[in-house]
């Protein structure tokens, strides 16, 4: 009779991802008791992209590497004649901080502006193109501001750009024919351009990514957007300090929304490495030697999951869950996770009690994280679809089946 029942659960949890519609799809999957015990597995070591579930293993890594309460730092030093800032990766300082700062430091037009920064990263090459222009495929800048985004408004008086003005070369107008309008952003040219007609009330139309963020922090910070390299930091107190949010505050910042921006300076704070290929072996060498990873399961490419040169597989998901299950920070990173109704999962499985974390790419979707069932233990599952040929609805409607069924069974 046991081995029966045992039998049964798998095939319900499976049913899911043998619908016609996922037909040709790779439909990796695995079920494990909170302890790593594996329940159920379906081609649960096939290397696939796990899109933002990636960010799993960025957040786990910065708040193992750095600690719960862990703080970047900006620090600023005022003399006579010159302004030294030193910034360790603060993802959350927005455009009125910086303005406060500015009327704090006085007089600042004619001041040396001196500027060392942890990193400073352009975007990774196996990003689409595509993505470049967008709010969430920003640069990643160790001094930056308001998420390096803005948003860019149209109406009657022109083009404005809000929460701060990006240095943008070049405006042009095109097309003013339609009835709606729109604009085409270069990040890497820095051009703007608008197409079709202007709105007759101040209307936000998009938002991109700021072109070179650092340089409109200074700008915002001190009037000017260059500044010299700062070589040698200061011994003497410095005079403002600005601090981020903790990591525990970051990485569910991160997670629930599922934010690009901060999954990228996380994976640089948590390795304190200046460059991609440095942090990704950082963060490789931790999942090996910490988590139990296989080298030729995983490959990590950057820290959000936006490249399609991220590679997983469900079960190295498992594994890294099953290990955080076994941290102190358990708790603390549960509660970090999207949980069912809310955050990325604001209308999935509600009624389920599931915390965990979302992905989607083109023809890439996935869920993985903790579902508490009826007979009230809580498991790990991790399912990771790509090649599906169905809508993205019809995909995620696939995943949600599955934890349901794992839930109730």
């Amino acid at each position: 009779m046991i081995l029966a029942s045992l039998l049964v659960v798998p095939s319900i949890w499976a049913a899911p991802l043998e619908s016609p519609k996922l037909k040709g799809a790779i439909t990796a999957a695995i079920v494990t008791e909170l302890d790593g015990s594996v329940l159920f597995e379906r081609f649960a070591d096939t290397r696939v992209m796990p899109a933002s579930n990636e960010k799993l293993f960025t957040c786990a890594f910065a708040l193992a590497q750095r600690g719960k309460d862990y703080t970047s730092k900006t620090r600023i030093w005022r003399t006579d004649d010159s302004i030294q800032i030193v910034a360790d990766g603060d993802p959350t300082l927005d455009s009125s901080k910086l303005a406060e700062v500015r009327t704090l430091l006085g007089k600042v037009s004619e001041a040396k502006v001196f500027l060392k920064q942890a990193y400073v990263q352009d975007r990774p090459d196996s990003w689409q193109l595509g993505d470049a222009p967008n709010r969430y495929a920003p640069a990643i800048h160790a001094f930056s501001v308001d998420k390096a985004g803005f948003e860019v408004w149209l109406g009657p008086e022109g083009v404005k750009f809000k929460p701060h003005e990006p240095e943008i070369k070049k405006i042009q107008f095109l097309d003013s024919s339609g009835s709606k309008s729109s604009v085409k952003f270069n990040p890497l040219a820095s051009e703007l351009t608008v197409l079709g007609p202007m709105p007759l009330v101040d209307t936000k139309v998009d938002t991109l990514s700021d072109p070179n963020p650092s340089e409109t922090a200074l700008k915002i910070l001190t009037g000017s957007g260059t500044a010299k390299e700062l070589k040698d930091v200061p011994t003497a107190l410095n005079d403002i300090t600005l601090s981020s949010p903790p990591i525990s505050q970051l990485i569910s910042d991160c997670l629930k929304p599922s934010d690009n921006c901060l999954a990228e300076h996380l994976l640089f704070i948590g390795s304190a490495k200046p460059t991609y290929s440095e942090a990704q072996k950082s963060i490789s060498q931790w999942l090996i030697k910490s988590v139990g990873l296989e080298a030729w399961a995983f490959k990590v490419e950057d820290g959000s999951g936006l490249s399609r040169k991220n590679i997983t597989t469900a079960r190295s998901v498992s594994k890294l869950l099953a290990w955080a299950a076994k941290q102190p920070t358990f708790n603390l990173w549960q509660d970090s996770l999207a949980a069912s109704g809310a955050g990325t999962l604001a209308k999935r499985l509600k009624g389920i009690d599931f915390k965990g974390k979302t992905g989607t790419l083109a023809m890439v979707s996935a869920l993985s994280g903790y579902v508490k069932c009826t007979n009230g233990k809580t498991r790990i599952v991790s399912v990771i679809l790509n090649q599906y040929g169905c809508s993205e609805t019809d995909a995620r409607e696939a995943l949600d089946q599955f934890i349901e069924n794992v839930a109730k069974k």
